[in-house]
């Protein structure tokens, strides 16, 4: 069936056609520099009609010199100009279509990237990220730099959706470095996109005083290369950074100055991120009624594109209770059904995401509560008997938790028991090792360096470095990678990094045990004790290798008077 607003699109075209098809006719003749001119200056109103005229004269002049690249190239512009998904992903299409016909594989691999970049704005982050990744294979033996570095861009941008923050942080850092010295317009937007996914992963974090940093270069760099709409992104985000220092107002106006761009182009997930922070300012700032009409925005910009990041979940946590206190049973109801529906959908778009929703308001208790609501609604005489089952499926669900919770502090406690009594170990002995073990592709002489070099190095504690890595530790023991590698592979049992976080986590056991100082240390002092950048990697990190998480360990071992 063909999509409504598509036909709507198609009637218009057809009923203006003897207009704009002379007009075309007449602008077809144009050169292409004249043609891209008009359509560059198209770039802050990207939906204007008018745009159209010059794009199908830039295409139609193309056809005729049979100029594929210049006709891709138009079929991207589209991309960019199309307001309906069906068209954009239509001129997507077209677009690899072309491409594949030039045989060129850079422009093949672009209009990959190109597609993958329209299922991303459509918030269909699975095809997106396939898109990406089929265009990453084909440029794998590309000597475009630009291409490849606009791949990792992208991806650590799916990164961030994911959750993934560290590794984007880790991923960006080149692609910024590359497009900061382009100097081109394309280079330097891309620079800037950077600037701002950088800043939005430190804010994910909470590294405030970062985000902040990142966030005014952005805006600055910005203004200098008269990026409008990137202007707006970090006036939006320093809106943000102005809410979480408690500068409401501030907050509200730097937000506030930046929507209508934001409306007119498109971008409703900014609008939906503007409106929320702005609804939270007003709370900061002790006025509900305000902070409702923007919550309620959010809601609108929900209904209409099915999209809502999980950061702005709590948008409907906060109308339920509203309408709760208000005692509007039909709104309360409302909210809930959305609020269900914004988990089933970010559920739906990635696993990762079904482990996050589980907040304040986890899904079994909204399922009960619009049971409840809608049995009321529908037969006040069984009012009485579903309250009854209601407190009996709590009372048990309470009762099975309490359960649950005693096996589980009992298994904890036994595997806290069996961590303080087992005697520390920091790898398997290289000595014993040796004699059953050895590694034909390295003469044996680098092997017994290498694992001279590796006591040294458990006997210093070298391992607690946190810039430590691979290349580095090669270099300082005058080998390369490979045969580190290999050797640590072979008499560690390991690979490298499960190495580094075996020593680094039996480190911090031991210390806890023998320094009872160290027992009133929080988990972030802990961590960085120990070489870890950050306390979640840490925390991962020692469930992984004892089972237990690093405040349950530091809680136990509080209790214990002595040295163990």
């Amino acid at each position: 069936m063909i999509n409504r607003r598509l036909l709507s699109f198609f009637l218009l075209f057809c009923i203006s056609f003897p207009i704009f098809g002379q007009k075309t006719d007449s602008l077809s003749q144009k050169s292409n520099r004249y043609l891209v001119a008009k359509l560059d200056s198209f770039q802050f109103d990207r939906f204007n009609p008018l745009v159209w005229v010059y794009l199908d004269a830039y295409i139609k002049n193309a056809k005729s010199k049979n100029d594929l690249e210049t006709i891709y190239y138009g079929y991207r512009s589209g991309i960019y100009h199309s307001k309906t998904e069906d068209l954009q992903i239509m001129y997507a299409d077209s677009a690899i279509f072309t491409a594949v016909k030039s045989e060129k594989i850079d422009l093949v691999g672009e209009s990959y990237i190109e597609k993958g970049l329209v299922f991303y704005n459509l918030r269909k982050y699975q095809k997106s990220l396939d898109y990406y990744l089929e265009a990453h294979k084909l440029l794998s033996n590309s000597q475009n730099e630009f291409l490849k570095n606009k791949i990792d861009y992208f991806i650590s941008v799916i990164k961030i959706y994911l959750g993934y923050y560290e590794d984007a942080l880790n991923l960006i850092e080149a692609p910024l470095s590359y497009f900061k010295t382009q100097n081109t317009p394309n280079g330097n937007l891309f620079y800037i996109r950077c600037l701002y996914r950088k800043g939005e992963a430190y804010l994910a974090i909470k590294n405030y005083t970062k985000a902040k940093e990142v966030n005014l270069l952005g805006l600055q760099e910005s203004i200098k290369y008269n990026e409008k709409i990137q202007e707006q992104y970090f006036n939006i985000a320093i809106g943000i950074d102005d809410y979480y220092a408690k500068n409401y107002a501030l907050a509200i106006q730097n937000i506030d100055k930046s929507l209508p761009m934001m409306k007119d182009n498109g971008y409703f997930e900014m609008e939906e991120k503007g409106h929320f922070y702005i609804a939270k300012s007003w709370l900061g700032l002790r006025q509900e009624n305000k902070a409702l009409l923007h919550f309620q925005e959010v809601d609108r910009l929900f209904a209409k594109h099915q999209y809502l990041p999980n950061e702005l979940r709590s948008t409907y946590e906060w109308l339920i209770n509203y309408y709760k206190k208000e005692n509007d049973k039909d709104l309360q109801l409302y909210y809930i059904n959305q609020l269900l529906e914004v988990d089933k959908l970010n559920a739906e778009n990635n696993q990762y995401l079904a482990y996050k929703i589980n907040k304040e308001y986890d899904t079994r208790r909204l399922m009960e509560e619009k049971k409840r609501l809608e049995d009321r609604f529908t037969s006040w005489k069984y009012y009485a008997v579903g309250l009854l089952i209601l407190l009996l499926i709590i009372t048990l669900i309470y009762f099975f938790k309490y359960r649950k919770a005693q096996k589980d502090n009992k298994l904890l406690r036994s595997q806290y028991e069996s961590l303080i009594n087992k005697k520390p170990t920091i790898s398997p002995d290289s000595e014993t090792s040796k004699l059953k073990k050895r590694v034909k592709e390295i003469p044996e002489e680098v092997v017994e360096n290498i694992l001279a070099r590796l006591n040294k190095f458990e006997e210093n504690k070298e391992f607690l470095n946190p810039n430590l890595d691979q290349k580095l530790m090669a270099e300082k023991f005058k080998t390369n990678t490979a045969y580190l590698s290999k050797v640590i592979n072979t008499y560690k049992e390991t690979n490298f990094n499960g190495y580094l976080n075996k020593l680094r986590i039996n480190f911090i056991i031991d210390l806890l045990k023998k320094e009872p100082k160290y027992r009133n240390y929080t988990v972030e002092a802990l961590s960085e004790t120990a070489g870890f950048t950050t306390s979640r990697h840490f925390s991962d990190i020692f469930f992984s290798e004892t089972g237990l998480r690093p405040t349950y360990f530091l809680e136990e071992i509080r209790k214990e008077k002595k040295v163990l």
